[in-house]
């Protein structure tokens, strides 16, 4: 199973933060996102991938963070996480 895009990331999050845009190199804080929607983003990928997305990865964002660096950090998660159950 392939990794999400960045693209199809932003889009869900987009959705559920019901924003226009949002830029893969802006702070998270700066986005519009809260850490609701980031909550319900890992859920949606935990619901996709059928893996689950350690607090621990949620709680290391920092609100300097870029989206793209939150992307990075999640993606590699569940890459680790993905090749365990194969």
């Amino acid at each position: 199973m392939d990794l999400p895009t960045l693209d199809a990331v932003i889009e869900t999050l987009q959705t559920l933060a019901e924003v226009d845009a949002i830029d893969p190199d802006a702070k998270v804080a700066e986005l519009g996102v809260d850490s609701l929607d980031l909550l319900e983003w890992s859920y949606t990928i935990e619901d996709d991938y059928g893996v689950e997305i350690q607090d621990a990865v949620l709680d290391a964002i920092e609100p300097d963070d870029t989206l793209r660096i939150v992307y990075d950090k999640v993606m590699v998660v569940l890459a680790e996480k993905l090749a365990a159950k194969a």
